[in-house]
């Protein structure tokens, strides 16, 4: 029969297995709030992009920098590539936008000076160049790795 030293000593240690176990199912449970709090966000941005890609109109009061960011998201591109997007099908909307920004001509220079009225704007920023020129970025988060197809340079912004 256990004597009350090991019954107590019993007693403790499964308070302590207690203890540290709810503890580590508090932090699992914050986790999973976080993982769950963005997957709704990534299924909201997933969303827009659909939207835009699909070719159905663009939400209401949708821009040309609202139709970018829902293509390009976080990543850096040049007006070079996001010409060459504009000729997919599904970026029927974006091409509309951009070509009204460009004056009726959509070419990778006229969309650099368009990107440059909207870094004045605000709305994106100029990350870095490469032999096409300028490497533009929307939104305000940190640079996404990208690899440069010309080998260009990337900043990370200030």
């Amino acid at each position: 029969m256990p004597d009350d030293h090991s019954i107590r000593a019993l007693v403790l240690d499964d308070e302590r297995r207690h203890a540290e176990t709810r503890e580590l199912l508090e932090r699992i449970l914050a986790e999973l709030a976080a993982l769950r709090a963005e997957v709704r966000a990534l299924r909201r941005e997933n969303a827009q992009i659909c939207a835009v890609s699909s070719g159905r109109p663009p939400p209401e009061g949708a821009d040309v920098v609202t139709l970018i960011a829902a293509s390009c998201g976080n990543r850096a591109f040049s007006s070079l590539e996001l010409v060459d997007h504009c000729r997919l099908p599904a970026a029927a909307a974006l091409r509309a936008a951009l070509t009204t920004a460009c004056g009726g001509r959509l070419t990778p220079q006229r969309v650099g000076k368009a990107l440059q009225r909207l870094e004045r704007e605000g709305h994106v920023r100029r990350i870095g160049e490469d032999r096409d020129g300028a490497i533009w970025q929307c939104g305000s988060a940190g640079v996404t790795p990208v690899v440069s197809h010309t080998g260009g340079r990337y900043r990370r912004p200030d």
